[in-house]
């Protein structure tokens, strides 16, 4: 059950990711197809750039976790014990999903306090834009918490 919705979720996240690149890749073609061939390029496509680069870097960063595709220092676990290894791997675990929870607790504040500001370039609520920050902690924490609960292949 927990491999399962943990998959599923890790599914989710790389689709949230190949959506939103195309998203930026489509809205900078519009930008360059306008600075050459139109009188002036869409003003929209500069913030709708960002947007979609916010929101593939906050798709991306919890399966990039899973799949150990950050910088880890691993000097020290090297020269340890395997029990000490886990142990030490556990830590790191419990300690980006409290990080992170925490994170994503304040992130919704944001959230909140963004459904009264609008945005200069589109007029949408600043709330999607913040969604973002919220979404990247709250799935880092999620996929790290079910990875860590979800039972061990022999």
């Amino acid at each position: 059950m927990i491999r399962q919705i943990h998959k599923n979720l890790r599914r989710l996240m790389k689709y949230g990711v190949l959506l939103s690149t195309i998203g930026l890749l489509v809205s900078v073609l519009i930008q360059i197809y306008g600075r050459f061939f139109l009188a002036a390029s869409p003003p929209w496509t500069e913030e709708a750039s960002r947007l979609f680069f916010i929101y593939t870097v906050a798709f991306a960063a919890a399966p990039a976790l899973g799949e150990g595709y950050f910088i880890a220092l691993d000097l020290l676990p090297k020269g340890m014990p395997d029990l000490w290894r886990q142990r030490l791997g556990r830590c790191v675990q419990l300690t980006i999903i409290g990080l992170c929870a925490v994170l994503a607790v304040y992130a919704w504040g944001f959230v909140r306090l963004g459904f009264a500001e609008q945005s200069p370039g589109m007029g949408f609520r600043m709330a999607i834009a913040f969604f973002s920050v919220f979404l990247l902690f709250a799935s880092v924490a999620a996929l790290e918490l079910l990875r860590m609960a979800r039972p061990q292949s022999p």
